[in-house]
Formats: C-alpha cells, structure tokens, sequence
C-alpha cells in the first residue's frame, strides 16, 4: 500500500498525501472517474490514505481502479511489478494448484447459489422513510430521520445513508423508529434507507444557509470552521482570508444555499464576479451550481494550469484530455466575471466576456438551491445573480 500510494503522489504532482485537505481528495475522485470510467468515493480514498480510521483493507475493486488509474492492468499486476509478496500465490505442484482450484472454484460456486436463493428482493411501499430538520437554516444542523424497517428479514443488515455516498451508511436496528444525524457542510443531500445493499427509500434533504456562509476546512477533526461578518456592506464583496495549516493554505468556501423558486436548471441565467488570493503553483477557484437531484461545476485556473480540467454538468462530462478547455485559464489573482447560461437545449459558459464552452444537452427541469465558491485558500466574490425569465435574484 506504501508504494501505491508513493505512486499516486509522484502522479498527482501534490506533494505529501499525510498534508492533503478533503479538496484534494475531492478533485482525486474527479481525476479517477474520468480516466478510469470507475468512481471512488472521497471517504474511500481518505481510508485508502490513512485520513480516516479504517480496520479493513481495501476492496479488490478499489485496488484494481487505483491500479489502472496509475496505468496498471490491474492490482495484480501493480503488485507484481513490485514484488508484493502478499499477494503472490505460492508455488504448487501443477496437478496439486489444479485440484485446490477445482475445489475452491465449486465451494465458490455452492456459496453463490446458496446466497442467492437466499436474497429477498423488497418493495419499496413496504418501508417509510422520512426527515426532520431541526433548524430551518444554518449549520450544523441534526437531522432526525423516522423509518419503519420492521419487514426487513431477520437476518438482514438495515443501513442509513444521509448523502449521495452510500458507503457512508449507518447500521441502524430495524426494530427502532428514528435516528439523528449532524451536517456540518449546507447543499443538497440525497438521503437513503438501506437494507442490505437494496435501496429500499430516498429522499432529499436541503441544508440552508441564512445568506452567505464563509468556512474554512479543518482537516484535523474534520468539522469546519466558520466564518462571520464576511460580506463588506459598502461594496458587496463577501471573502474569506488565506489560513494555513502544516505551511499549507487550507480550502476555504462560500455558500449560500436556499431554494431559489423559479430558477430552474433548464432554463437560466447565472452570473457572477470571483477572485482568489492563495499563492499556490497553481490556484485553483471551483464554482458549484446546486439542484436537487444534480450539479453542475466549472473550474478556473491559472493559465499554465488548464491541463488537468474537469466540467461537470448536470450529468455531462468534459476532461481537459480529451476537450479544449483552455478558456478556463485565467489570473485567479485579478476579478474574473463567469456567465453561465442554459436555454433551449444548449449550455454556454463565458469568462471574461469570451465564449469558451458550448454543448448542446437536455437537462431535467429540478429548483436551484445554491451556489458554492471553492478555493485553494482565499476568496472572494461579488455582483452574484440568477435569472430565468421574469424572476431575478441578487445573492
């Protein structure tokens, strides 16, 4: 595990993993989904890197996808190229290894029927699945979630998920009613009851903001830090400064998160102005539009740093590998003005007032609910507004 993850720094270019922040781990997911085809829960990578408490190893199916990520057939193959021994099968007489694998192959094969003929396939109207925000705006926020999971089998694991990653899942007992849960980050989460691995109920949860929310990541507890007072009542500008941790700048982030009524997905005008002000080799500024069931993300970087680019879109994806996306280039340090637009059919993105991406896509019709800045280390952003139609709004 040592070499693999040494491999994956000398890729990546970021220095040491033990000083990485979720932000990186976050654009490593990104990079890995799009080479690979395979997506790698940030939580799966933190464990893979020792960021978070984990007895177990690693799936062979998170191994495999680390290994072609790195340009590796599989993980076999990476551990053989190593000389890992702990994956090398030891040297058996030919007619001996035949037999064992016979053996172990119809013991695999007996298991398999016998665990199928075991798995119950549930109806969805069997169970209730339901949420309680405690706060109606702010964070953190606790979440009480009521369920009825009693005709789940006696056997069967029941699970709560309160995000989009359901390796994140909580056991709960199918015999209690509620369960409660803190957010510390606002956006839009999609919450699921599990039993087994069979998504049985889901539901949206939104976690708003009162206005603008400045935070900074604290990577050591994992709980963020936030921010007060960030908006200057005589220009508008809301920011958040540079901090550092280890000689490193920590990721800040602006939020403001709400159901924008009438700003919908297929059919809007979204503008704003953003600048950042980390010095890093290469700063990066990452601009999130929330729906409910979607997002749609689009980098900005300096100039010499567009070579490792990724838009997001409402399910359509664009890699710098294989898509020009060198209009995202720009001086993070300097205000740069974003128009995103999306209007029968087609989704158009200008910086600076030059069109530097254009697609033609078909997007289900869902609410706006946020917007969210990410920087490298600080920020700042001004003159952020939606419109669709007659409707207008002022962030």
């Amino acid at each position: 595990m040592e070499e693999l993850i040494q491999e994956l720094e000398e890729k990546l270019g970021w220095g040491d993993s033990r000083h990485w922040s979720r932000y990186d781990f976050e654009r490593l997911s990104e990079r890995i989904m799009a080479e690979t085809k395979t997506a790698l829960s940030v939580s799966t990578l933190m464990r893979v890197f020792g960021k978070v408490e984990y007895r177990s190893r690693p799936s062979v199916t998170t191994l495999n996808t680390l290994a072609q990520f790195l340009g590796y057939t599989d993980w076999r193959n990476f551990s053989a190229r190593h000389d890992s021994a702990e994956l090398v099968l030891p040297a058996r007489p030919r007619k001996a290894r035949l037999w064992y694998l016979l053996l172990l192959g119809g013991a695999l094969i007996s298991i398999l029927l016998f665990l199928s003929g075991k798995e119950t396939l549930y109806r969805s109207e069997d169970f209730s699945f339901s949420s309680r925000k405690v706060l109606t705006t702010g964070v953190p926020n606790s979440v009480v979630f009521d369920y009825d999971a009693s005709r789940a089998g006696a056997g069967d694991s029941v699970y709560i998920s309160q995000d989009w990653d359901i390796s994140r899942k909580i056991p709960v007992s199918r015999k209690d009613k509620h369960h409660s849960s803190i957010y510390y980050f606002p956006g839009y989460f999609k919450a699921k009851l599990l039993v087994g691995s069979q998504v049985v109920k889901e539901h949206s949860i939104c976690i708003m903001t009162d206005g603008w929310l400045g935070l900074i990541e604290n990577t050591q507890k994992g709980e963020p830090f936030y921010l007060k007072d960030i908006r200057d009542p005589e220009t508008g500008v809301v920011s958040v400064k540079d901090s550092m941790e280890n000689g490193q700048p920590l990721p800040a982030s602006l939020y403001n998160v709400r159901e924008f009524k009438g700003i919908l997905s297929d059919d809007f005008v979204f503008e704003t102005e953003v600048k950042g002000s980390s010095t890093g080799i290469c700063e990066r500024l990452n601009l999130f539009l929330l729906a409910e069931d979607d997002i749609l993300t689009i980098p900005l970087v300096k100039k010499g740093c567009t070579g490792d680019l990724q838009i997001y879109a409402f399910g359509h994806t664009e890699n710098s590998r294989n898509t020009d996306l060198t209009g995202f280039g720009v001086d993070p340090r300097q205000w740069n003005k974003v128009r995103i637009a999306i209007n029968s059919g087609k989704l158009k993105i200008l910086i600076n007032q030059k069109e530097v991406y254009t697609k033609d896509m078909q997007v289900k019709p869902a609410t706006i609910s946020g917007v969210l800045f990410r920087f490298s280390g600080g920020g700042a952003v001004r003159n952020t507004l939606f419109e669709s139609g007659r409707n207008r709004v002022e962030l």
